[in-house]
């Protein structure tokens, strides 16, 4: 009797040790779940903050363009042609035009231009120079064509969607007054296109955009763009100031204001009206 007794007490024993493994295995299961569901966590909450930083997916707010650097941080061996710097007077009217013949390239990349400018994004017909031209003070990179080819245009307009931060800092429009296909723009400098080279378009556009000689607030199609912010680091040619930050106004009898043609009083003249948002302007 008293060796069944024995056997029992050291079976339970043996239950005991059993349960308590089981117990230690399963605790122990428990925490390898709960670290692999922290790290997977973890993971998720990385990706989600690094996700917008990749391509086309993320958001870009304008202020984001003023660490790039300004004029001086543009390559100094950049893709293009350089053009010589032709200045960056105003005209004195909104409809106010250069002489003919006055630009050295066609499309130009710098010289006289209009007191005003343009939205970022597409249009369907031709900006004025004079336009195109402060745009591009303002940063702007500029992808002119010139062909009636529907599939041609398509084929370029989904090139230029493609750009980094599209629609900032980017026009988009015809331009028949020239013998190339396609043509990039940004300040001074000129990259003419027989085709549509995605790559040449990419690498154009990261060497100049929001790097104008003004130091800009960026756009949102179909927005207006914002007073430029003076680069205090530029030299402005033809003796005229760059722009202030103070907002477009009217004159007191609804007439609109201009910046002096002759460069006198730049900043106090700058202030111009900003174009229509539902208006694209007509032939150049």
């Amino acid at each position: 009797m008293a060796r069944q007794r024995s056997n029992r007490r050291m079976s339970e024993t043996e239950k005991r040790r059993i349960r308590q493994s089981r117990n230690k295995q399963k605790n122990k299961l428990v925490r390898i779940l709960a670290g692999v569901g922290m790290g997977i966590l973890a993971i998720l909450i990385i990706a989600g903050l690094a996700l917008p930083s990749f391509g086309t997916g993320g958001s870009t707010g304008p202020d984001d363009f003023l660490d790039r650097g300004g004029f001086f941080a543009r390559p100094s061996d950049g893709p293009g042609v350089e053009v010589e710097d032709q200045g960056r007077l105003h005209l004195e009217g909104l409809s106010d035009r250069v002489d003919p013949g006055y630009y050295i390239t066609y499309p130009p990349t710098s010289g006289t231009h209009s007191p005003t400018w343009e939205r970022c994004g597409l249009f369907t017909e031709p900006v004025p120079e004079e336009i195109q031209v402060h745009n591009l003070e303002h940063g702007f990179v500029n992808i002119l064509y010139n062909s009636d080819d529907p599939v041609f245009v398509g084929q370029l307009e989904a090139a230029a969607r493609g750009l980094p931060d599209w629609p900032n800092y980017y026009m988009f429009a015809p331009y028949p007054d020239m013998t190339s296909p396609v043509a990039m723009t940004a300040w001074n400098r000129l990259l003419l296109l027989d085709s549509v080279d995605e790559d040449a378009m990419e690498e154009f556009a990261d060497a100049y955009q929001a790097r104008g000689p003004e130091v800009a607030r960026g756009c949102d199609a179909p927005g207006l763009m914002a007073q430029g912010v003076p680069d205090p680091t530029a030299t402005p040619e033809g003796g005229v100031q760059p722009e202030t930050i103070e907002e477009p106004s009217e004159a007191a009898d609804g007439s609109e204001d201009g910046s002096a043609g002759n460069g006198e009083d730049a900043n106090e003249d700058d202030a111009t009206p900003e174009p229509e948002e539902t208006e694209t302007p007509s032939g150049g």
